[in-house]
């Protein structure tokens, strides 16, 4: 199970809102398996549409700032401002980190879906559960 915060949760609802039909991108950053902080990072992907790539500059200079805060890398989120929460198999090519979690945020449908994944090895992935902390 993932713990974040509802704030953080809502956070990364309204970047994905804001930026489609764009796909978006982040870090997580926290403890275990809480997560304590986001840091959105921008999807410099050509058909951002469709995929995500993070900024390298802003990937590194926010891994800095995640190791100098004390946390730990807890994972990565995206959107899927047309399809549902599902990981893709370009979604597990750029899974990098195997302790890191995978959240994917839908706008597909009118309320917004939100599946937590690990990444196991490319072709095998355990959906996580999600729990939202009260602020």
């Amino acid at each position: 199970m993932i713990l974040i915060p509802k704030e953080l949760l809502d956070e990364i609802i309204a970047h994905a809102r804001r930026e489609a039909p764009s796909e978006v991108c982040g870090w997580l950053a926290g403890e275990g398996n809480e997560v304590r902080r986001v840091y959105p990072v921008p999807n410099v992907a050509e058909d951002s549409e469709v995929r995500f790539r993070m900024d390298p500059e802003v990937q590194l200079s926010t891994m800095r700032e995640i190791r100098d805060l004390g946390l730990k890398l807890t994972g990565t989120y995206h959107s899927h401002p047309r399809t549902s929460p599902v990981l893709s198999a370009w979604d597990r090519g750029l899974a990098a980190y195997p302790e890191a979690v995978h959240l994917i945020i839908s706008l597909a449908t009118r309320e917004p879906e939100v599946r937590c994944y690990r990444i196991k090895e490319p072709f095998i992935t355990v959906e996580l559960a999600l729990a939202c902390q009260p602020t």
